[in-house]
């Protein structure tokens, strides 16, 4: 045993493992749906971290928003599935942003 009053050093665990996040604009879908709503249709193709609805309008008029799902292998043949969804009569715009986020050191950044 070490001496008294020494510091033993202990290496921490995040509690979830460092996944990559993938973001997917979605816009085109009923007004009467909320992040719930939206949570439980995205769900079926993934893990979902996040559902994000602006509160602004596109230039379209429509409503529009953000999904963040975990761990994707495919990112482009998600996109076709989400790409693909009917809500009703309505069938939903589903995107890979054009910008990535940037930080403070980088430049924006183009996809």
């Amino acid at each position: 045993m070490k001496g008294e009053g020494e510091w033993l050093m202990v290496k921490s665990k995040s509690r979830k493992p460092k996944v990559e996040l993938t973001t997917f604009y979605f816009s085109h879908f009923p007004n009467a749906f909320g992040k719930k709503d939206l949570w439980k249709v995205f769900n079926r193709w993934g893990h979902v971290n996040e559902v994000c609805i602006i509160p602004k309008r596109s230039k379209k008029g429509w409503r529009y928003g953000f999904v963040r799902f975990w761990g994707v292998n495919d990112i482009v043949r998600l996109e076709r599935h989400l790409h693909c969804i009917l809500i009703g009569n309505m069938k939903m715009q589903v995107n890979a942003p054009k910008f990535n986020r940037r930080t403070e050191e980088q430049g924006p950044q183009h996809l």
